[in-house]
């Protein structure tokens, strides 16, 4: 059995394709905009990237800075939810302000839920801050996903914020983000109490990916674009493929 049918049965394994941020390369990342386009597209699952801001909201938002991708500046953490939503989100092709503003992560959680969507919830811990960050988060998806709905997966670059995240939120799949997959997957899953990894496409070689594999780990490659590497890397086992395109497989 392939990788890309067995992510077809099992509906709470994310992928085959996960699109990264949204349809970014057609609507602002991390919109609104961008996740109900990636379901146009075909693709059933997203990958949103969450930070929290100065009074303790969460919103959607990859740099910590907000310089790339608004019309505004300055670090996202040292900004209220109240500044942060009165900035406007950049085209991604002409690089100039759109109507659509930077939501909340409830918003985006209730965006996903309308359109039928898996979501890989990335939050991106401040340095220092991350136990905090990561009850922050923790709560959220307490509140607002329901547990009878196996496709949410949250994941960090953070391991100690993961693995808080994981003893607040205990009901959700949780992943560790990383570059190359780890020399001791099982000991992380252990320690963590993650369900798997989400890995970096330059670092993946079929002997670390079948190691990862054989401790029964789920596995998501990023970021890839080229349809022909996708598949190889579904071939080789990945269950998943964050990438720009929605339509990767088509």
């Amino acid at each position: 059995m392939t990788a890309t049918t067995q992510a077809a049965i099992d509906a709470d394994v994310a992928g085959p394709v996960i699109a990264h941020r949204g349809a970014s390369l057609v609507e602002p990342e991390n919109t609104l905009a961008s996740l109900i386009r990636a379901k146009q597209m075909g693709c059933d699952w997203v990958e949103i990237d969450a930070q929290v801001t100065r009074d303790g909201a969460v919103v959607l938002m990859h740099d910590h800075s907000v310089n790339r991708t608004t019309d505004g500046r300055g670090a996202l953490a040292m900004m209220t939810l109240e500044q942060v939503q009165t900035l406007r989100t950049l085209d991604p092709s002409t690089g100039q302000p759109t109507e659509h503003r930077v939501p909340s992560l409830t918003e985006a959680i209730e965006t996903c839920l309308e359109q039928d969507l898996g979501l890989v919830l990335e939050f991106k811990a401040t340095w220092g801050s991350d136990l905090e960050d990561a009850e922050a988060v923790a709560e959220i998806c307490n509140t607002a996903w329901p547990r009878d709905n196996g496709k949410l997966i949250v994941t960090s670059f953070s391991a100690i914020g993961i693995a808080r995240f994981g003893e607040v939120c205990p009901w959700a799949k949780t992943g560790l983000a990383c570059l190359p997959p780890p020399p001791n997957p099982g000991r992380l899953m252990e320690r963590l109490g993650v369900n798997g990894f989400h890995v970096n496409g330059p670092y993946v070689t079929p002997e670390n990916l079948e190691r990862v594999l054989a401790s029964g780990a789920e596995v998501a490659v990023a970021t890839i674009n080229e349809s022909a590497e996708a598949q190889r890397l579904l071939d080789m086992g990945a269950m998943g493929i964050i990438s720009d395109r929605p339509d990767l497989l088509e």
